[in-house]
């Protein structure tokens, strides 16, 4: 799982600029992401290369909100 999630940090690090003021809390996202991962693998049987698809648009979520296309916004 540590693989997984150390994917999804550089993965997420990698396609967004973030700025100081804008610098996410990596223990803190780290602690959510395994959780959701964990919630994911017990409800389905996923592979790896989906659980980093779906703990990165968590990521995404978490830090940047709810994507307006998606939300109804």
């Amino acid at each position: 799982m540590d693989a997984v999630v150390d994917k999804i940090l550089a993965d997420y690090a990698s396609k967004r600029s973030i700025d100081r003021n804008q610098s996410i809390d990596v223990d803190n996202a780290r602690d959510k992401i395994i959780s959701y991962i964990r919630t994911l693998s017990a409800s389905r049987t996923l592979n790896e290369r989906q659980l980093a698809s779906f703990g990165l648009a968590y990521l995404r979520e978490l830090h940047e909100g709810p994507d307006p296309k998606y939300s109804g916004m």
